[in-house]
This record gives structure tokens, C-alpha cells and sequence, in this order.
């Protein structure tokens, strides 16, 4: 255990790092940079929210939060590619590192730029044909069943 919060503190011993060559402990350090820089944007929007809240500022917040998640979700994406392509790199070493970072970036296209859009648009298109009725609030039949008793009742209240 001490040895994994040592690597995710990035305080592992340097014999750690022994059998890494110059590229690989650069490529290592990089992904820990990009994952620290990562927290800070996603608590950036955070920190917006609570500066903009209440302040007639809704559509500036959301403009904003869009940019930084469009920006964290890149570098998740760097992260993810490059995490799989140094543990390939590592375990099988030649070519496997590149191919997994390459197949894995792939992949998060794929999932993050067209399957939304298609989701989207499929989505709409059977709202269009079937429009989506108000769900009505779960206390609204409670409600409305009350007013019925008194109704009932002349109206009286209890």
C-alpha cells in the first residue's frame, strides 16, 4: 500500500524508475502533470459556480464550464492513451505501447465526438414523432386527491 501512495504522490524511490528508460519516465511525468492539471479545471467549475451563483451570470457560467470540459475531456483522453501505452511499453514492450495508446484513442473519438451526435439525433427525431408529455410531480396526485376529499366534504377543512 505504502508503495502505491508513494507512485501517486509521486514520491516512489528512484529504484522504482530504474528499469525506465529517458522517454518513459518523461512520458511518466507528463501524465502525472496532465492529471493534477486535470483536478485543478475540473475544481475550477466548481469554483465558478459559487462565484457566479446568484449573480445573473447563468449563461457566462455555462459558456465557460463547456470550454473547460471540452478541455478536460482532452486531456482525460491524453491521460488515458498515454497510462495504457506506458504500462504496454512497459510489460510488452516494442511497438505494443503505440498500438494500445493509438487503439485507445480511437476508441474515446469515437465515443466522445460521433455516438453522442448519433444519440442526439436519434433522440430528437423521436421526440418529434412522440413529444415527451410532463412528468407529472409525484406529489401532484396527493395533491389533487386531497383537494377531492374536501371537495367531497363541502369543501371544509379539518
Amino acid at each position: 500500500m505504502r508503495a502505491e501512495l508513494d507512485v501517486l504522490h509521486g514520491t516512489a524511490p528512484r529504484r522504482a524508475f530504474q528499469g525506465l528508460d529517458s522517454v518513459q519516465v518523461g512520458i511518466y511525468l507528463s501524465l502525472v502533470a496532465l492529471c493534477v492539471l486535470v483536478t485543478a479545471l475540473l475544481m475550477s467549475t466548481v469554483v465558478m459556480h459559487r462565484t457566479f451563483i446568484h449573480r445573473h451570470l447563468k449563461q457566462e457560467l455555462v459558456d465557460l464550464s463547456d470550454l473547460l470540459l471540452c478541455v478536460t475531456l482532452v486531456l482525460v483522453g491524453l491521460i488515458l492513451a498515454g497510462t495504457i501505452g506506458l504500462v504496454f511499453d512497459i510489460v510488452l514492450a516494442g511497438k505494443a505501447g503505440v498500438v494500445a495508446a493509438a487503439g485507445i484513442a480511437l476508441v474515446l473519438l469515437v465515443l466522445w465526438l460521433p455516438v453522442p451526435h448519433v444519440l442526439r439525433r436519434r433522440a430528437l427525431a423521436g421526440r418529434r414523432s412522440h413529444p415527451i408529455k410532463p412528468w407529472p410531480h409525484p406529489r401532484s396526485r396527493a395533491l389533487s386527491a386531497g383537494r377531492r376529499r374536501r371537495a367531497g366534504a363541502g369543501g371544509a377543512r379539518p
